[in-house]
């Protein structure tokens, strides 16, 4: 089969912090995570006459890592299998907001591209390796082929690749608010691994509660669709996550604006909340649309810094969402 044109549209990534075990368990960077449906990126790849890779109406930071992945996976393949791609923005998110955005972009980069090749990927290991992600956690990649919600078992070394080995169904009807400014980053490139060589392979002092959240409390709140007790765990499995952090971010939240607009939402009754990653993104759960979007339209305009916002998303439990057109006009797709 000749392939045409293949669209992907993407969800992005809620991350609820990461830890490591006592020295006798021996995993690093366990963790929890979930996949949401927006923001999201929305691409379309297709083969292109030529030498030269092609990238239209993405921002210049995108676009050179998208030519950076793209130089890298040729190089897995000989001259005679090259071939020249051009990619398409349609739609995007900003980076650096604690939402994943450079692993579902370079998710879905591998994912076209071995489509467009017809190689299919063995695992999301493989996609991984290909991508160059998965430094320390592998949430975002699994959650770019799976959906869901995820638990990270670690790894055993820092030169080995995490593994997600527990994958939930989030409740269809519970919604996610997601809190964020503007304006501003979190920490990521350079400055993200400096913060992480201060505290690779620190073992958190709450590590045993946070692996009992992980490996008990959590999976039976998700599968029981109890929603008090799923909450009320995120948010304390992120204030103790976030104890660890404090020493790079400050405080248990990335800012104080981010501090701040926590405790406004908690003192106004909002449950599960926390900041996903390094921020600046914040998120609380709501038990159905109808009281998210309340929460959205009462609360939405009165946060305590101006330039933050507040949007209603729901989980997103299949994998990214993919269409392969041929050159005789037939279409199939996953997700």
């Amino acid at each position: 089969m000749h392939v045409r044109r293949i669209d992907i549209q993407t969800g992005s990534r809620l991350h609820f912090g990461i830890f490591s075990e006592p020295q006798e368990a021996g995993r690093l960077f366990r963790g929890c995570g979930m996949m949401i449906g927006s923001p999201g990126f929305c691409l379309s790849l297709r083969p292109r006459v030529g030498h030269c890779d092609s990238v239209i109406h993405a921002p210049p930071d995108y676009a050179s890592r998208i030519t950076a992945l793209l130089h890298r996976l040729n190089g897995t393949l000989t001259s005679y299998e090259q071939m020249s791609v051009e990619i398409t923005f349609h739609s995007y998110y900003s980076q650096h907001t604690g939402l994943g955005s450079g692993t579902q972009l370079a998710m879905a980069v591998v994912d076209a591209w071995s489509a467009l090749h017809q190689r299919a990927l063995s695992s999301v290991a493989e996609a991984m390796q290909l991508a160059g992600r998965g430094e320390r956690s592998s949430i975002g990649s699994t959650g770019y082929f799976q959906g869901g919600f995820l638990i990270d078992d670690g790894k055993p070394r820092l030169d080995s690749l995490g593994s997600v080995q527990t994958r939930l169904e989030f409740p269809e009807d519970w919604r996610i608010l997601l809190i964020r400014p503007t304006h501003g980053a979190g920490l990521a490139g350079t400055a993200e691994k400096d913060a992480f060589t201060h505290i690779d392979q620190v073992r958190h002092p709450h590590s045993h509660q946070l692996t009992r959240f992980l490996d008990v409390d959590i999976p039976a709140a998700l599968r029981e669709r109890n929603f008090d007790g799923f909450t009320q765990t995120i948010d304390l499995f992120g204030q103790l996550v976030g104890q660890q952090f404090s020493l790079i971010q400050g405080g248990i939240y990335a800012s104080k604006p981010a501090a701040d607009t926590i405790a406004f939402l908690r003192e106004k009754g909002l449950t599960g909340l926390g900041q996903s990653s390094w921020g600046p993104t914040l998120f609380a759960f709501c038990r159905t649309e109808e009281e998210a979007l309340r929460s959205v339209n009462m609360l939405g305009g009165k946060l305590p810094h101006s330039g933050w916002e507040m949007s209603m998303t729901r989980a997103l439990n299949s994998r990214a969402r993919v269409v392969i057109e041929s050159s005789d006009g037939e279409s199939y797709g996953q997700g």
